[in-house]
């Protein structure tokens, strides 16, 4: 009963991680991860990654160049509502770190993430419920998820109307960001670009 599964690989194939979806202990949605360091030859066993009290979709993975550093977000309900949550892998995907919660209450939907060739510097965005209107989210960290940046808000809060599937890209050492979403009712695309991380 597995779906929604996504993979990342270091720039060399070698070092590859599998994440997705299925139900957990307490038949709940859970994220999953297993790594392999020969190229999918072999692979370890799974390790769930999110809280089984509560349902979790909507995963997104990156990593550096090298496959050392890797991350994995989603959406987690927590009992009252949803938030982003993210956990780090620094050994290639063998163990993870604690879970870190990005967002405020009520995201909602796929989001993005974008990691630097280094893995030092990361971008996750996502869509949150605001006043009643979706906007786009995101936060960043620039010491390998070490801390993380003020929530920024990316589409017009006066005068937006709902964002669509925000997603982010970067230059390899994460300085040049660019975020993009679909937002209106004629569903337009928008983008922004920073160059300060």
């Amino acid at each position: 009963n597995a779906y929604d599964a996504r993979v990342f690989s270091s720039d060399d194939g070698s070092i590859v991680t599998l994440a997705w979806i299925m139900s957990g202990p307490s038949s709940n949605r859970d994220i999953y991860v297993a790594n392999s360091s020969d190229s999918g030859a072999t692979w370890s066993s799974p390790i769930q990654l999110s809280n089984s009290l509560y349902n979790s979709f909507a995963l997104v993975i990156g990593g550096s160049s090298d496959g050392l550093l890797q991350y994995v977000s989603w959406n987690e309900w927590n009992g009252s509502g949803w938030f982003v949550k993210l956990r780090k892998s620094s050994d290639s995907g063998v163990s993870w770190s604690g879970t870190d919660t990005l967002s405020g209450s009520g995201v909602d939907g796929r989001g993005g993430i974008a990691v630097s060739d280094d893995g030092g510097t990361v971008h996750v965005i996502w869509r949150r419920l605001v006043s009643g209107k979706y906007q786009a989210e995101s936060k960043s960290s620039t010491n390998s998820g070490g801390s993380w940046s003020t929530v920024k808000v990316h589409s017009d809060i006066v005068t937006r109307t709902h964002v669509f599937e925000p997603r982010i890209s970067s230059s390899s050492n994460g300085t040049v960001v660019y975020a993009t979403w679909l937002e209106g009712s004629t569903t337009e695309v928008t983008v922004q670009q920073s160059s300060d991380s």
